[in-house]
């Protein structure tokens, strides 16, 4: 049938998802492992079957984020930690256990400086990125920030007349920008870009 064996073993293994949402974006890579060889089976559990199952790590594959602040901290530690790949419940979901991310998110913790801490990360980043952990799904060269296009700032305000540097943290609602945006939004006009 195509699938690839070794000792009778099928190259075979199932994404376990949470929400029939996923599915729509997992079907091209079901078929694009089926042409090398591999068969990847979707699931689509229930959302207190597919907790059950993710608390236990009884899962091949999932659909996962690792979230970080611009200055990664402790969480690490739960996402790569070996001691957090043996503990249930905890988001170490690849089960990764390595000495070096170990002593990697050891000297990141304790950095005693952006510098220290950017390099311990990059090294962790090298790592991770090397051993082909995780298959990215999509990436996007932009963020994504709605604004609504109704405040300004005063020329000076009142209370800060002498502290000229205090005027451009301070946001005001501009009724003028604030009408101008509920007609564009009532005409089902684009909106007008922020100034």
């Amino acid at each position: 049938d195509g699938i690839r064996t070794r000792a009778s073993q099928r190259l075979s293994f199932e994404l376990l998802l949470v929400s029939p949402t996923w599915q729509r974006i997992a079907e091209p890579y079901v078929q694009s492992l089926k042409e090398l060889g591999v068969e990847m089976r979707v699931t689509v559990a229930q959302p207190a079957d597919y907790q059950k199952r993710l608390r236990n790590f009884d899962f091949d594959m999932i659909v996962n984020t690792f979230g970080h602040s611009p200055s990664p901290g402790n969480e690490m530690i739960g996402y790569w930690g070996s001691e957090a790949a043996d503990t249930e419940g905890s988001q170490n979901v690849l089960g990764l256990k390595n000495p070096a991310v170990d002593e990697i998110l050891a000297k990141a913790v304790a950095a005693d400086s952006r510098q220290a801490l950017r390099f311990q990360i990059q090294a962790l980043d090298r790592i991770l990125t090397c051993a082909t952990y995780v298959v990215p799904q999509w990436s996007l060269t932009y963020d994504r920030v709605l604004a609504w296009n109704k405040f300004g700032r005063p020329d000076k305000h009142c209370s800060q007349l002498f502290f000229e540097t205090c005027v451009r943290d301070t946001w005001w609602h501009a009724p003028e920008k604030a009408d101008k945006l509920k007609t564009a939004m009532e005409a089902g006009v684009s909106l007008p870009k922020p100034e």
